[in-house]
């Protein structure tokens, strides 16, 4: 496609000889491209000003330019039109994921500038591979896009708004709490600390509304939850305008029923509801001097 023959083609097609084009169409290969439409994407992207990263990374091709290539240059976010990047997309899709991955952490964490992640972008090396550079990225989030109306002087619980002080909550209860951080980027749960001993963490997800709902409560090492405790959290949680998940109360005892009969509840579990279920010691007790 480099030929004489080659340039009056693309001549008589555009009415002009871009440099750089013809030596990319002759990566391409002899083949035509499966979509006409991508010649006039690069004539644009030769002649355009604004592509001229996208031009500089298809220059830097040192072998075949496919037509998935090409698209993806196209789709990619400038930020992120690099041959760090381009090597590691595979389809279009992955591109619009990769883009939607950079607005997300431009969103949730302050320090993302254009200029910060483009340098990142810059320095990604060899065997680092596109889930972890977006990872490292995530877990610096200090911006969450959504968080529940608890107050920040409450004396009783503390949101979690940064990565960081989600890695320090994982840490301190010995969970895996910082495997958490990315659902507090996207605004899909929420981590809550309870300061009164024994101390717990409280998982909790949003609604379609906009409104949090108590999904799960840990203890510290994934011990064993005081119900006491837990009971006395999902109820100052209620008094802020969070829910907890039912346990099924539409009939008294329902959890003792489904105990009773071997079915797993799995209904609030860990959420404080045992504490109104337990059965006096006395009642034992009479049972076993009635018999």
């Amino acid at each position: 496609m480099a030929s004489p023959r080659a340039k009056e083609i693309v001549r008589s097609v555009f009415g002009a000889v871009p440099e750089g084009l013809l030596g990319v169409l002759n990566r391409v290969g002899g083949d035509p491209l499966p979509d006409p439409s991508l010649y006039f994407s690069l004539f644009e992207t030769f002649t355009d000003p604004q592509h001229r990263v996208r031009r500089d990374v298809l220059h830097q091709q040192s072998g075949p330019v496919s037509a998935i290539q090409i698209k993806i240059i196209q789709h990619l976010h400038p930020v992120l039109v690099h041959n760090h990047i381009l090597t590691r997309l595979h389809s279009v899709s992955e591109a619009k994921d990769a883009n939607a991955a950079f607005t997300l952490i431009r969103n949730a964490v302050s320090s993302a500038t254009e200029e910060a992640f483009r340098q990142s972008v810059e320095n990604l090396g060899d065997k680092t591979d596109l889930a972890t550079f977006f990872s490292r990225w995530i877990q610096k989030i200090d911006c969450p896009p959504t968080l529940p109306m608890i107050p920040e002087n409450d004396p009783d619980i503390v949101v979690m708004t940064s990565g960081h002080e989600i890695a320090a909550l994982g840490r301190r209860f010995r969970n895996c709490s910082s495997t958490r951080v990315v659902h507090a980027a996207i605004g899909y749960e929420t981590l809550l600390e309870w300061k009164p001993s024994p101390g717990l963490v409280a998982q909790c997800r949003r609604l379609t509304d906009g409104q949090w709902i108590l999904t799960d409560i840990h203890a510290k090492g994934n011990g064993q939850v005081e119900p006491s405790a837990a009971a006395a959290f999902r109820r100052k949680l209620q008094e802020l305008g969070i829910p907890a998940l039912s346990p099924g109360d539409l009939f008294p005892r329902a959890r003792g029923v489904l105990s009773m009969i071997g079915v797993w509840h799995g209904l609030g579990n860990n959420l404080g509801f045992e504490d109104e279920d337990v059965v006096d010691d006395e009642d034992f007790a009479e049972v076993g001097n009635a018999a």
